[in-house]
C-alpha cells in the first residue's frame, strides 16, 4: 500500500486535501453552539474544525512517517545482510586461490624436511595465546632447536627447490639450487650460505604472503563485515589444519601481546573452534536421544512372556 502511495503521490495528495477540505465542512456543518445557548461565532468553529482535521492528519502522518521508517530499516537491514553473504561468497574464491595453494606449498616443505610431526604434536586446545611464551610451554626446548635447524641443511634447499618446481615459482632460483646442490655435500657446514639464504628467503615469502591472506581473509569476519555462517561449514577444517600448522610461525612472532601479529586470524580460528565443539556437543546428544529412543522399555513386557 505504502509504495502504491508513493508510486501516485500526486494524486494521492489531492485526495488526502480535498478529504481535509471535506472533513472540515462536515464537521463545521455539524457543530453546535455552546450550552449557555451564546452562539459562536462562525470563523471561530470553522477554526477549531480545521484544528481538529489538522490533528487528525498529524496523527495519521506520524503513524506513516513511524511505518516508513520500520520499512526502510526492515529494507536496510535484509540489504545488508545480503551483502554480508555475497561477501563471505567471494572471500571462499579468495581463500581457495590466495590461501590453500600458499598453504600447499608450505605443507610440502614442511613434509619433506620431517618437522610437520613436531608441530602437529601440539595439541589444538592448548593454542589460545598464539604467543611466544605459550609456545615455549607447548614444545620443549629440543623441539623448538631441531625446527630452527631444519632450515639449515641442504634437504631444506632440496625442498625448496622441489617446491617451487611443483608449484612454478622462482625458475630462476630453482636452477641456483641447482648448481648449488650439485656441488654441495651433505655436510651442512659446507652448504653454500647464499643458496641457504635463497631458499630460507623464498619459504619466509611463502609463509608471509599465506599469513597475510589469511588475516585479510579473517578480518572481514571477525569485524562482522561478511557472514561466517555461510563458509564455516566448507571451510572451517582445512582452516582448522592451516592455522595449526603455522602454529609455531605465528607464536614465534608475537613476541609481545601489546604487538601481536595475525590478530583477526587467530581469532576466527577460536571462534570457529567454540563453534565446531558446540556442534559436536549438539550431535552427540542428538546421538544420546536417539540410542535411548531405540532402547525397549522393560516395563512393557508381557508378564506372560516367560509363561509361554
Amino acid at each position: 500500500m505504502i509504495k502504491k502511495m508513493l508510486k501516485y503521490r500526486k494524486l494521492c495528495t489531492a485526495l488526502f486535501i480535498i478529504a481535509g477540505i471535506v472533513m472540515t465542512a462536515f464537521l463545521f456543518s455539524f457543530s453546535s453552539n455552546y450550552p449557555n445557548e451564546i452562539d459562536m461565532p462562525w470563523i471561530e468553529r470553522l477554526y477549531y474544525c480545521v484544528q481538529i482535521v489538522a490533528g487528525l492528519y498529524v496523527v495519521v502522518g506520524a503513524v506513516i512517517a513511524v511505518w516508513q521508517y520500520y520499512i526502510s530499516t526492515k529494507s536496510e537491514f535484509i540489504k545488508n545482510e545480503s551483502e554480508k553473504v555475497n561477501k563471505a561468497i567471494e572471500l571462499a574464491g579468495y581463500y581457495k586461490d590466495n590461501v590453500i595453494i600458499p598453504f600447499t606449498y608450505v605443507r610440502y616443505v614442511y613434509d619433506r624436511i620431517k618437522v610437520i610431526d613436531i608441530i602437529k604434536s601440539i595439541e589444538p586446545k592448548k593454542m589460545n595465546n598464539f604467543n611466544l611464551l605459550e609456545l615455549n610451554q607447548n614444545l620443549s626446548e629440543n623441539d623448538i632447536n631441531l625446527l630452527k635447524e631444519s632450515i639449515t641443511k641442504k634437504l631444506f634447499i632440496e625442498a625448496v627447490k622441489e617446491a617451487n618446481l611443483i608449484y612454478n615459482l622462482n625458475s630462476i632460483e630453482t636452477s641456483y639450487f641447482d648448481k648449488c646442490l650439485a656441488e654441495c655435500p651433505d655436510n651442512k657446514d659446507k652448504i653454500d650460505p647464499l643458496a641457504l639464504k635463497i631458499a630460507q628467503n623464498c619459504m619466509k615469502g611463502q609463509m608471509r604472503d599465506l599469513m597475510n591472506n589469511i588475516e585479510y581473509f579473517a578480518m572481514f569476519f571477525t569485524h562482522n563485515n561478511a557472514d561466517e555462517t555461510v563458509v564455516f561449514q566448507s571451510l572451517h577444517q582445512s582452516y582448522f589444519e592451516i592455522i595449526e600448522t603455522m602454529y609455531y610461525y605465528i607464536a614465534s612472532h608475537n613476541v609481545v601481546d601489546q604487538h601481536k601479529f595475525y590478530v583477526n586470524a587467530t581469532n576466527l580460528y577460536l571462534l570457529w573452534i567454540k563453534e565446531d565443539e558446540g556442534n559436536q556437543q549438539k550431535l552427540r546428544e542428538a546421538e544420546e536421544k536417539i540410542n535411548e529412543i531405540k532402547q525397549p522399555s522393560i516395563g512393557t513386557v508381557s508378564k506372560n512372556f516367560f509363561d509361554t
